[in-house]
């Protein structure tokens, strides 16, 4: 379980990533869709749904029940050193995902604080990685990322990871 101060760090990178998305005009055209607030409204729906969860795993596979109130997860894997990843419950498999959770590892950078190692965040301050951390989940979530590797590799072996950050 996370900490009341890694909670707090994800509220942060939230508001800071919300922030950049509204004052960058070019941050928001990486989304190319739905207009310029279509990021921004994602974001803040993630955040209202409580669909942004610290936990140490991920699902990868699972039951939602019809009304879609209730994950059963049946088999899950670690994040291992993965900051975060992102799962779609609605299994859509390229573009926008349907019903997505983005799951932010409670011994990474983004909730302890510390800074971002073998991640394409080299150079910046830890609150700004973790706002670009999430802005990079936000565009997996959007469809407009590709994903980072395949299911069980390491992101921290992952070249595509760090392209993917830098495009952010």
């Amino acid at each position: 379980m996370a900490s009341k101060e890694g909670k707090e760090y994800i509220e942060q990178a939230i508001d800071d990533a919300l922030k950049i998305l509204k004052d960058c005009e070019l941050c928001r055209q990486m989304f190319d869709s739905e207009g310029s607030n279509y990021p921004i409204d994602l974001l803040e729906q993630l955040r209202r749904d409580k669909a942004i969860i610290i936990s140490p795993e991920a699902p990868t596979r699972w039951k939602l029940s019809a009304n879609r109130k209730k994950l059963t997860v049946k088999l899950s894997q670690k994040l291992n050193s993965a900051a975060a990843g992102v799962v779609d419950l609605l299994e859509r498999r390229a573009g926008e995902m349907g019903l997505p959770c983005i799951y932010v590892n409670p011994t990474g950078f983004m909730v302890t604080g510390s800074r971002a190692e073998n991640f394409g965040l080299y150079g910046l301050e830890p609150r700004v990685q973790r706002s670009v951390a999430l802005i990079h989940e936000l565009a997996h979530v959007a469809g407009v990322l590709q994903f980072d590797g395949d299911e069980g590799e390491e992101p921290k072996n992952n070249v595509k990871s760090g392209a993917n950050t830098n495009c952010v």
